[in-house]
């Protein structure tokens, strides 16, 4: 587990060289806990597009999820200088994962979290890429003694950048 500085640290040196070219797509996508007026700010952001939005949760627990915040979605981010806006206010208090895949796969992604909603795993879907990186932290977990819980996932052929970002943070 990660100091919440070391989160911000290794996700900041991640934004800095996660691929932003043509053939390569960079998504966020949030677990649930935020509310519908998270996801317009992001809407609004230059480079930084709201691709799906729903209450995370089974249906019969409706009731509740109009009531907390309760929101997730997958957000397309095409302006680097937002990926690091968009992560910090989709994981604060929630889970959230960046995925960068193929472009290739944008039409997969965004059918798989239509049809999985709160069930959605996009990670599956961008490891069809072997260029893939998956990187995700739960915001809510700051508060414990052991720090944030992280996790990484990376195809054989992501880019060294990335993968150099993460070793400086694992442990031996």
């Amino acid at each position: 587990m990660l100091t919440e500085e070391q989160v911000a640290s290794l996700s900041n040196d991640i934004c800095s060289v996660v691929p932003m070219e043509d053939d390569q797509l960079c998504f966020v996508f949030g677990y649930g806990s935020q509310t519908g007026s998270t996801y317009r700010e992001i809407d609004e952001l230059p480079g930084a597009y709201v691709l799906w939005l729903k209450n995370f949760g089974p249906w019969w627990l409706s009731p509740l999820l109009w009531i907390a915040a309760s929101k997730g979605g997958l957000v397309k981010i095409e302006a680097r200088h937002q990926l690091a806006t968009v992560i910090e206010k989709l994981g604060s208090l929630a889970m959230v994962e960046l995925i960068s895949c193929s472009a290739a796969l944008n039409d997969q992604m965004l059918d798989h979290v239509r049809r999985n909603s709160w069930r959605s795993r996009p990670g599956e879907v961008a490891a069809k890429d072997g260029r893939y990186f998956c990187f995700g932290f739960d915001g809510d977990s700051g508060d414990s003694e052991g720090g944030l819980y992280t996790w990484c996932a990376v195809g054989d052929n992501c880019s060294p950048e990335l993968t150099n970002a993460v070793a400086k943070y694992v442990e031996d």
